[in-house]
């Protein structure tokens, strides 16, 4: 946001026909990812909050999370519409990597991690599955993937980034100069 970028997605955006809507979930904030740019445009009910729950947590360990609106935080920078130009699907390994993948590598990576995301509810679709093979729940991946296909412009790049646990700067700066 802070690059001049208009729409920001997390976990969750909504893919229709080359266009990616927001679907924002509140920003989880703690002591050690409280950048500047949030910690200078938090509301001051906010401040007060994560300042109470810091010192919680050096009292006694426990790190409880401040959640905020984003769009309360960059009131001026999020746009709800923007036009899909490039997907960055990051993954936590050792060292900074970064290439370009198809389309179909990209869906893959994106239907396990859903399923993965929803694993208490997948034991009871594949339960539902098995009983009612002709059911939509039994037909909801294989629909994921053709909505995935079908959302997806062909003219999207997609990067497999890999991102140290522990990043700078530099590791920033360097998915900003593929990005530009």
């Amino acid at each position: 946001v802070e690059k001049g970028f208009d729409f920001l997605g997390d976990n969750f955006t909504i893919l229709d026909k080359g266009c990616v809507w927001s679907f924002l979930s509140p920003l989880n904030i703690f002591s050690f990812n409280l950048v500047p740019v949030v910690k200078k445009n938090m509301g001051i009910e906010s401040k007060v909050e994560f300042h109470l729950k810091n010192i919680l947590y050096k009292m006694t360990g426990l790190r409880i999370v401040t959640k905020t609106n984003v769009k309360e935080i960059f009131t001026d920078s999020l746009n709800d519409e923007s036009k899909l130009k490039s997907i960055f699907l990051l993954m936590p390994k050792e060292k900074f990597d970064i290439v370009e993948i198809d389309k179909e590598e990209l869906i893959g990576h994106m239907v396990a991690n859903m399923k993965l995301d929803s694993f208490p509810f997948i034991k009871y679709m594949m339960g539902c599955s098995y009983m009612f093979p002709e059911s939509r729940m039994a037909t909801h991946w294989d629909r994921y993937e053709e909505n995935l296909r079908r959302n997806l412009s062909d003219h999207v790049t997609i990067y497999w980034v890999e991102v140290p646990q522990k990043y700078d700067m530099k590791t920033f700066e360097e998915i900003w100069g593929i990005m530009q």
